[in-house]
């Protein structure tokens, strides 16, 4: 009676931490990686009404069931975690364990061992929440929120890990209903409540504190791009390089500007203009991760410091970002026009300043401009990208006009 009541426990919190972060992303719609949480603490939940409602542990299939959905939210889980840092989750490695766990289990449930079972069960979840931290981990966040989370992760890995030989050391061999009935069980029940509080606490106090400073950042945000404007992007800036040093991972700053912007403004009008910055705001949202630093930083320039990339690396983003231009559509401009923009890329190291590294980023933007628009210019020349044709505003400006 008490095993059963304790894993009541569990399902029941799942349940309301799931509608408590439904509940949070729908204040923020915005916050897709909420999501993720709400649906890995929900399917926490439904694993619960299957196995009690419907799951007969001698069939395999329902037995793989279970797994697959119990994965599934391990899964969601760490692609919200990982999402919020900007880190891409490996979804084909990640579904494969899936696959193989769930197969594996079908074929251990034809052996008539609760312990093997046991085994099966918990490897699968334990892998990926274990392949989770290490995700975690690369993206080299320095927030307390984070640190806390990877932590948890890893005792979350290690519980599954370790409790089937923890019940092997302490009562041997099991039959199915003694391990159903078992203190072990029990204080299993408590343990993953336990840690399943503790992960869905971080979780949503990282969730918090992310719309808290989002909300005292509008103020220093610019209101057409959505990015920081110039001020707040230059004083952010020294924080973020001494961030990088101690973590000892390379940053690069990308400076880019709108190809002919005053044309723009001029032939199609001011409100045209204005949307041609917004366009580009909601671009470099989409192309960039949150841990990277955007801002605005004039009429039609703006900035992207990004995080744990050298000036090789920034400049294929770059690239990325000036081939997604052109397919963004601005309102009031016509179809076949295009939107365009020149970048200039430089490593920021550490024996500069943000003035000198935006000096050389600034310059290989000029070079930019000077090679014709709609490229991409390091401050090594050797390394420099070029761009597919396509019809820029600039162009459609000067024809028009």
């Amino acid at each position: 009676m008490q095993a059963q009541i304790l894993n009541l426990i569990t399902p029941m919190l799942a349940t309301l931490f799931a509608a408590v972060f439904v509940g949070l992303w729908w204040r923020k719609k915005t916050d897709t990686h909420i999501l993720g949480f709400a649906a890995g603490f929900a399917s926490m939940a439904l694993v619960f009404i299957i196995i009690s409602l419907f799951v007969d542990r001698t069939v395999p299939w329902h037995m793989m069931v279970v797994q697959t959905v119990s994965n599934l939210g391990v899964i969601a889980i760490i692609w919200g975690a990982a999402r919020r840092l900007g880190q891409k989750i490996p979804v084909v490695a990640y579904l494969t364990v899936v696959v193989l766990g769930s197969a594996l289990l079908g074929y251990a449930a034809k052996f008539e061992s609760a312990t093997v079972l046991l085994v099966t069960q918990n490897g699968g979840a334990a892998l990926l929440f274990a392949l989770g931290a290490q995700l975690l981990w690369q993206a080299h966040s320095r927030e307390a929120f984070h640190r806390f989370l990877i932590f948890t992760m890893a005792l979350l890995a290690v519980n599954g890990l370790t409790r089937p030989l923890i019940l092997l050391l302490a009562q041997g061999e099991l039959g199915s209903v003694v391990f159903g009935t078992s203190i072990f069980t029990a204080i299993n029940a408590v343990l993953m409540s336990v840690l399943s509080v503790a992960l869905a606490l971080l979780l949503i106090a990282s969730v918090i504190s992310d719309q808290m400073r989002s909300q005292r950042n509008k103020s220093e945000l610019d209101p057409l791009s959505g990015l920081w404007s110039r001020a707040a992007f230059e004083n952010r800036a020294q924080k973020f390089a001494d961030e990088a040093l101690e973590s000892n991972v390379p940053i690069s700053l990308i400076v880019a500007d709108i190809d002919h912007f005053k044309q723009v403004n001029d032939v199609f009008g001011h409100q045209a203009g204005d949307r041609a910055i917004t366009a580009v705001g909601e671009v470099l949202g989409q192309m960039t991760r949150s841990i990277d630093m955007r801002g605005r930083i004039g009429g039609e320039e703006f900035c992207v410091l990004v995080w744990n990339c050298n000036i090789d690396e920034a400049m294929r983003l770059a690239e990325r970002i000036r081939v997604a231009l052109p397919a963004k559509k601005i309102p009031d401009v016509p179809l076949d026009m295009r939107l365009t923009a020149s970048f200039g890329v430089a490593q920021w190291y550490s024996t500069q300043s943000y003035e000198r590294t935006f000096a050389k980023a600034d310059a290989a933007l000029y070079r930019a401009k000077d090679d014709g628009r709609n490229i991409v210019k390091g401050d090594k020349p050797k390394a420099d990208l070029g761009g597919t044709e396509v019809i820029p505003i600039s162009r459609a400006a000067k024809t028009t006009a």
